[in-house]
């Protein structure tokens, strides 16, 4: 995304509607980024490649 990053939406979108469920997916994700998007209202962490199992 050329103008923010995905914290940073996530960000926006917890403040501007906050009962939204956002899942987060990343290719580069780590334990740190997941706990960090917890704290700020993600409903989920995912990283590339996944099952949809």
């Amino acid at each position: 995304m050329p103008k923010l990053d995905g914290m940073q939406l996530l960000k926006y979108i917890i403040a501007k509607a906050p009962e939204t469920k956002v899942i987060m997916i990343s290719a580069h994700g780590t334990i740190e980024l997941a706990v960090e998007a917890m704290k700020i209202g993600a409903y989920d962490f995912v990283v590339k490649p996944f099952s949809l199992d």
